[in-house]
């Protein structure tokens, strides 16, 4: 049997993955610019990122962690996942549509896709057995986790796990020649640009592999093998680096997060048993779904149980295995707290159990090569067919309707385009994620506004909640106004008596001047004092000259 896969072989397997996706993710194809999961605010917040990057690719791609919300902080995509990798994806179907419910979505199929493909060629390296590198595909692809996660894009692009595994041993093994090492350097990108969590994970993983390889390297060769995998790194630094200043820049003004924090969002026994396929019915739910089944776990046995071959490396991948248990289970065990003192990346993560991500990678890859103890060629298919079964949860819960966007958005468009615009009510910090409806708008409308939804809060954003919801509120708008901002909208229907009050206050003291009335949404401008321009309202809609991705 070959030891490589061909262009051909690689082919197929994608044909083979793209059927399965459409198969495991219905309905998605039948209403690709339809389906969605945009009644959670993580999935808002996405199909934003996703749209601003494609805008700021094409327009100003210096300033693409910029994005228009929570003026006037600057780089305020570096308080969630940038999604560079989602943008990317998405780049060739931007060209002929701008609807972010259909950008996503084809980023959602490929990511199931590349993830699939990236893990059997994966099993492939370790068993040369085609049959066993598609379970892996499946298992890893298709784990009940994935599906419990459609409102994170972020967390179903981790084909760049499995794909840097291949590139690691390709490096130390001096395959593909200078491929191999700017191979690495670009999945890094890409899997940084995908999920922080999951390059985080995937740098703590790495280590374990290239001991390994460079373990089973003669001894003459060791030299070269380390020297191309030293090279291959640093290039990974260089390119990741652009994207990494950002986040780094954020932790060190002190938004990290905290242990007890972690210890809230880390897995436990349960959530090793959770799942939400249908022939797992009987298993218990969590948030967190790491069961990776029942024959994925026998195989998985069946593979530490019997004797390999060298090339299996098979006790690399319990080690793999093992971390991502480990850290899933966050302080509690004492290896996430570790690497939170002296690793600054650890402390941007919330949710230690996304770790978890490693362990199901793992078990897929021990149960190829637990697949390849079997020689009987009807029950090696029947046993994928019913590993298969096991991850199969279709119809998923996809809603059709499109979030609403009022007819005021439309006078919004028209403004002219500096300053900035606060939409009212503004949520408490401890309820920001209420804004993300108002972030995804902005999507269409491209202006900065105070509102806005990440992975934190930033305190720019408290203080505008403090001035303008809890004191006086005249005295909040000439602050926000002395910063640039120039627009009111408020959503009346949504206020309170007191607000309303304070409203009709400012509009009769000359502060505000209505421009434009739909329904129950009002839009006003704020009244500009002489000499009171923010050097910020020079940039405060955000590539206003520009159409949308």
């Amino acid at each position: 049997m070959p030891k490589t896969l061909s262009a051909r072989e690689l082919l197929a397997a994608a044909g083979i993955f793209t059927l399965a996706s459409l198969v495991f993710t219905f309905p998605l194809a039948t209403a690709l610019g339809q389906a969605n999961r945009l009644d959670s605010p993580d999935a808002l917040l996405n199909g934003f990122i996703v749209s601003w990057n494609l805008k700021q690719l094409r327009n100003d791609p210096l300033h693409l962690f910029d994005a228009n919300i929570f003026f006037p902080e600057k780089g305020a995509l570096a308080y969630s996942e940038n999604l560079l990798t989602a943008a990317l994806i998405a780049a060739p179907v931007a060209l002929v549509s701008d609807n972010p419910i259909l950008l996503v979505n084809v980023v959602l199929l490929a990511a199931f896709v590349f993830s699939g493909l990236a893990t059997f060629a994966l099993a492939f390296e370790l068993t040369h057995d085609r049959l066993a590198a598609y379970l892996a595909g499946i298992l890893f692809a298709f784990a009940p986790y994935r599906f419990a996660h459609l409102p994170h894009l972020q967390l179903q692009l981790a084909f760049g796990i499995p794909l840097s595994f291949v590139l690691v041993r390709w490096l130390i093994a001096g395959r593909g020649r200078g491929y191999a090492t700017v191979g690495f350097a670009l999945t890094a990108l890409l899997t940084f640009g995908s999920s922080v969590y999951y390059a985080v994970y995937v740098a703590s993983a790495v280590p374990i592999v290239a001991l390994t390889e460079l373990y089973w390297v003669p001894k003459e060769k060791r030299r070269r093998a380390f020297r191309q995998l030293v090279v291959g790194g640093a290039l990974a630094v260089v390119l990741v680096m652009p994207l990494v200043l950002p986040y780094l820049d954020k932790l060190q003004s002190g938004r990290v997060r905290s242990l007890q924090a972690a210890a809230e969002f880390s897995a436990g026994l349960t959530e090793y048993l959770s799942s939400f396929s249908w022939l797992h019915a009987f298993l218990p739910k969590a948030n967190e779904p790491l069961f990776p089944g029942f024959i994925a776990l026998a195989f998985a046995a069946t593979a530490l149980l019997t004797a390999g071959r060298e090339r299996e490396r098979k006790w690399c991948w319990v080690a793999v295995g093992l971390l991502g248990v480990a850290l899933s289970l966050g302080p509690s065990l004492g290896l996430f707290t570790f690497l939170y003192n002296v690793a600054a990346p650890y402390r941007a993560l919330r949710v230690p159990s996304r770790a978890g991500v490693l362990f199901l990678l793992a078990v897929a890859l021990l149960a190829a090569i637990g697949l390849t103890r079997v020689k009987r060629r009807g029950l090696r298919w029947a046993l994928v067919l019913v590993a298969a079964l096991e991850c199969f949860a279709a119809p998923l819960g996809f809603r059709m309707e499109a979030p609403s966007y009022p007819a005021i958005y439309r006078h919004v468009e028209t403004l002219p385009d500096s300053g900035a615009m606060v939409e009212l009510p503004l949520p408490p910090p401890e309820r920001f994620q209420d804004n993300a409806i108002f972030v995804y708008r902005s999507i269409f409308h491209h202006r900065q506004i105070v509102n806005g939804y990440s992975g934190f809060a930033p305190p720019s954003y408290g203080l505008a909640y403090r001035q303008l919801m809890r004191r006086d509120f005249l005295r909040g708008l000439r602050a926000m106004e002395s910063k640039g901002v120039r627009y009111v909208l408020a959503h009346e229907g949504r206020l309170g008596p007191r607000m309303k009050r304070q409203l009709q206050k400012a509009v009769d003291s000359g502060l505000l001047e209505l421009v434009a009335e739909e329904s129950s949404d009002r839009l006003y401008a704020i009244i500009v004092r002489r000499g009171s321009l923010a050097p910020e309202a020079s940039r405060s809609r955000a590539g206003s000259r520009h159409a949308a991705p």
